[in-house]
């Protein structure tokens, strides 16, 4: 054997050689296509927040054109801001040092924070003696195809996941040796976690209460100062922000969405529906195996932990029914927490095949790397296989189209997100099918379509159209607008009714 090569070497380096392997695919992954316009995931989301992050830029950008300076600005304050923009007060930062609008620059970013959740995930394995395990649970989290997608989108859900990770190994860092260094890092990151985005209140809680019932015990819990601190840490700056600097929108978001949806949770296609989500996310497979594994977590706090994190999530779907079964990107804390359950099952594998001679070990890993190889070409080919540039371009030819002389309002796509973004045109909303349904759902009856036309078209000079599907959906609006308005302007995608010009009778 080649000195310096023998088997002490091989363990001390080969298990880094394979996660350095693992992150530089991972990374190399989410940044395919990197200034592909980003209609490749959820829209509506990344691009309200790139008209968060534009209007930041815009508004401290010395010797821009006064009327952009205002009309980004403008759009940035109509824009829906649920959470503490961190990742956009970041992004319009690094358009400044780059000396332009960047929009890739948000994937980036988002990339290396969920690349960073490899860093908690290898540590809690040592801590648990699952060095092997940790190395499975990352090829998941970095190469799973769902995660590869949402992970690189421009929105903090990603970084909310991986902060977590972050949490759960600072929790469990101080529930091994108490201390109040320890307590105040686990407090500091369960609390970026929050304020990230503050659904992450409930798998943080979910964990916390994890340790006081199965790890220290609710006697032991009550009485601890530590404890205390962490969670004062964990609630204070989310709720500084969620409660003082936004309180109305806060407010609004938990009464509609939160308080509005709960008979959702007595149909069956709730749940239907659920589990169709969390099989787009994870896998049938996978999920089934993360549940065996959290029961094989080392009894005390790191079990008890892991399946608070388990109960945060379903406490999580049980308050938020509706986006849970429609939104994917809201299931996205589930692949750490899958990552970390697959854990004990990852060392359980390795262990065994430690037991096999030398030829069956390195069978069993080309196996496993041919496996992850497969996986992550697939993820290649669907990422390569679109093009949204011409997408892009095609809202730009609209909104330079569009009259500059009243106000629109519109059927489209994404919110008006597209059009705001590359066509730097503000819209207000006619509302979808889907949303009709949502106010439905929320007790919010439609009404007679002529009172309601009237009611929304008040005040408004044009009718815009560019989702002609969404149109065919609403066939009683089709009909009475061209039955009742003339076409002002119309081209490629797109179609203006001047609500000022009715037709005669």
């Amino acid at each position: 054997m080649t000195p310096g090569l023998g088997p002490a070497f091989v363990r001390r380096y080969g298990a880094a050689s394979l996660i350095a392997a693992l992150v530089l695919v991972g990374l190399a992954l989410r940044l395919l296509d990197l200034t592909d316009p980003p209609f490749d995931f959820h829209p509506t989301r990344q691009l309200g927040s790139a008209i968060i992050a534009r209007g930041m830029y815009y508004r401290s950008l010395p010797g821009a054109p006064e009327a952009v300076r205002r009309a980004a600005i403008e759009m940035w304050r109509e824009a829906p801001v649920y959470e503490a923009p961190i990742l956009e007060t970041l992004v319009a930062a690094t358009y400044r040092v780059l000396g332009g609008e960047h929009l890739w620059v948000a994937r980036v970013y988002s990339s290396l924070f969920w690349i960073s959740g490899v860093v908690p995930l290898l540590l809690i394995g040592r801590r648990l003696g699952m060095k092997a395990g940790a190395v499975g649970s990352v090829a998941f989290y970095l190469i799973l195809p769902f995660g590869v997608r949402a992970s690189r989108s421009f929105q903090p859900d990603p970084w909310m996941s991986a902060s977590l990770l972050f949490a759960v190994w600072a929790m469990l860092r101080w529930w091994g040796e108490p201390s109040w260094r320890r307590a105040a890092l686990a407090g500091v990151m369960s609390g970026l976690t929050i304020l990230i985005k503050p659904v992450g209140a409930l798998p943080v809680g979910g964990a916390l209460a994890g340790l006081v019932l199965g790890g220290l015990g609710l006697r032991r819990a009550v009485r601890s100062t530590q404890l205390l601190g962490i969670g004062a840490l964990a609630a204070i700056p989310a709720g500084v922000y969620y409660l003082a600097v936004i309180p109305g929108r806060s407010a609004g978001f938990v009464e509609f969405w939160v308080g509005s949806f709960g008979e959702l949770l007595t149909t069956a296609a709730f749940y239907v529906r659920w589990v169709q989500e969390i099989n787009g996310v994870v896998g049938f497979s996978m999920l089934g195996l993360a549940l065996v594994g959290v029961v094989l977590l080392p009894a005390g706090g790191p079990r008890s932990l892991g399946l608070g994190l388990w109960g945060g999530y379903l406490a999580y779907a049980a308050s938020f029914p509706y986006q849970i079964m429609t939104h994917d990107y809201y299931h996205l804390m589930l692949v750490p927490i899958a990552a970390l359950s697959l854990m004990p099952l990852a060392q359980i594998v390795w262990e065994r095949a430690a037991q096999e001679r030398a030829v069956w070990r390195a069978a069993i890993l080309c196996v496993l790397a041919f496996a992850v190889a497969v996986r992550a070409w697939q993820v290649r080919v669907d990422l390569l296989s679109e093009d949204f540039a011409g997408e892009a371009g095609g809202w730009r030819t609209i909104g330079e189209a569009l009259p500059k002389d009243g106000p629109i309002l519109a059927l489209t796509h994404a919110y008006g997100f597209p059009l705001a973004y590359y066509g730097w045109t503000q819209v207000s909303l006619w509302p979808t099918a889907a949303d009709q349904r949502v106010l439905d759902l929320a007790g919010h009856e439609a009404g007679e379509l002529e009172s309601v036309f009237r009611s929304r078209t008040d005040g408004f000079r044009y009718f815009l159209v560019t989702d002609f599907n969404e149109l065919a959906q609403q066939p009683d609006v089709d009909r009475y607008l061209r039955d009742h308005f003339a076409v002002a302007a119309q081209g490629d995608g797109y179609v203006l009714f001047d609500l000022s010009a009715p037709k005669a009778p």
